[in-house]
């Protein structure tokens, strides 16, 4: 994303003098959040820095970059001339290091696959799939792969790597070829999950090899590219393993009863844990066609979707990983609905999450968008009450939330909305809100919507509560 902002006259910028919007070090700030940062100081230089700006965008991990303009600058006028567009300049990695990853993945005998965010932005998903079936490889995604390799296929793990099954299935390999991910703490569980002893780490950012887990080999490339080049490299060695007939040849092999067993037994333990997130996961899917998108916020029935919301295509679930912003969902969808108005979009937010940006509605209604915002009701901060109640024996402080009626709240921008307290109405509920001539806002309530207190602690209450 290319962030274009103004600035005070060039004169006070960076003085503190108390001018409108004055900010101080409002560079130095956008360096930190953003991939490049600069001011331009003539008008000669916008396009250059325009050209630089772009470049940058299409090269190497996928940020936002920040240009600012003095106001004296955005005022004036001049001759210019304007540059020729950049390319996207990433390629594969080292051939050296290709052939020795080839080497390592035809001699493995239980080799692990792991894509992320990464795999989606370089478009990599038709060469993971041919990657994954010759090896007969099991691949696990992150929340911001999913969809990138598809979670109805023998070989998925599906994604996240939280459940046991999942994390101890992984560490039995003998091989991983991590695609596209940082390995980030949120994704190993703050480092906890065990990696296979051969670790090939493919990203295009140098900095993410050997940061969170040393890497055996770091291949530092694009996506797919490097898949390209280790798909050929296989191809050509004597050793390399049979190429498959594709999925179906899969369906009912070793692998794929072990992966459908891991699969299983962590649903079994989600729904022993959060029944209601699950059944809820569950009918949104069967609801939902599979190129439409779901555009998740930080809350509990999301933390279960990022498993039990099975993808067969890319960037049809967005979710803020990383930072955790709450009240992601509601602008997000809009831009998803705004961006793919060909595609189904339907926003997911609890309700703390929803009144951070819930007034968003309003633009919802003056375009006419046709998303349904579910607004699950437990009247809290689901995800941080449930962590206190577990880590401070019941106790809880500041996370209960005093609601509007959603449904007149809704109206009163506009919108359509109803009311949801029945699991079987999701299905037509959905799909009158996905016709309709604009947004609906959709309250689920109990027993639809899961309590913000597990049931572990509601069995089992200690008397402590504060």
């Amino acid at each position: 994303m290319l962030v274009l902002s103004s600035q005070v006259e060039s004169y006070l910028a960076d003085r503190e003098k108390g001018s409108l919007h004055d900010l101080k070090d409002q560079l130095g700030l956008m360096r930190v959040l953003t991939k490049q940062a600069a001011r331009v100081t003539r008008v000669r230089d916008i396009p250059p820095a325009i050209a630089w700006a772009m470049q940058n965008l299409r090269t190497g991990r996928p940020r936002p970059v920040h240009l600012e303009f003095p106001l004296d600058v955005l005022s004036a006028s001049d001759e210019v001339a304007f540059a020729a567009p950049g390319r996207r300049a990433d390629g594969p990695a080292d051939p050296d290091l290709v052939e020795e990853a080839a080497r390592r993945l035809a001699a493995a005998r239980r080799p692990r696959i792991w894509a992320g965010g990464g795999a989606v932005s370089a478009g990599a998903g038709a060469e993971l799939l041919r990657l994954a079936e010759w090896l007969q490889a099991p691949v696990l995604t992150t929340a911001m792969g999913k969809g990138v390799f598809p979670e109805d296929h023998a070989l998925s793990l599906g994604a996240g790597s939280r459940d046991p099954a999942v994390a101890e299935f992984l560490a039995e390999g003998d091989v991983l070829l991590a695609v596209g991910t940082r390995l980030s703490a949120m994704e190993t569980r703050g480092f906890a999950v065990r990696l296979p002893p051969t670790l090939i780490h493919c990203d295009v950012d140098p900095w993410e090899i050997d940061r969170n887990y040393p890497a055996t080999i770091g291949l530092v490339g694009d996506a797919r590219a490097t898949l390209q080049g280790i798909l050929a490299a296989l191809a050509r060695r004597p050793d390399a393993p049979p190429v498959t007939a594709g999925a179906k040849a899969l369906f009912g092999s070793a692998v794929a009863r072990s992966v459908a067993e891991v699969r299983s037994a962590a649903r079994a333990r989600a729904a022993e844990r959060g029944p209601k997130e699950l059944a809820f996961c569950e009918a949104l899917r069967a609801a939902l066609p599979p190129e439409a998108i779901l555009v998740a916020d930080m809350t509990l029935v999301a933390y279960t979707a990022i498993r039990f919301f099975p993808c067969v295509l890319p960037r049809t679930f967005l979710f803020p990983r990383g930072f955790g912003t709450l009240g992601f969902a509601v602008p997000a969808a809009i831009g998803a609905r705004i961006g793919r108005p060909d595609r189904p979009v339907v926003s997911l937010a609890g309700d703390g999450g929803f009144l951070f940006t819930g007034q968003e509605l309003a633009t919802a209604v003056k375009y006419r968008l046709p998303i349904p915002f579910l607004v699950v009701n437990d009247q809290a901060y689901g995800v941080v009450k449930r962590s206190q109640i577990d880590t401070f024996g019941n106790r809880t402080i500041g996370v209960d939330v005093t609601n509007p009626d959603f449904v007149r709240l809704g109206e009163a921008f506009g919108a359509r909305a109803v009311r949801l307290g029945r699991l079987e109405d999701l299905g037509p509920v959905l799909e009158r809100a996905l016709g309709a001539d604009g947004p609906t806002l959709v309250e689920v309530v109990p027993p639809v919507a899961p309590e913000a207190v597990p049931h572990h602690a509601a069995e089992g209450r200690t008397g402590r509560e504060s």
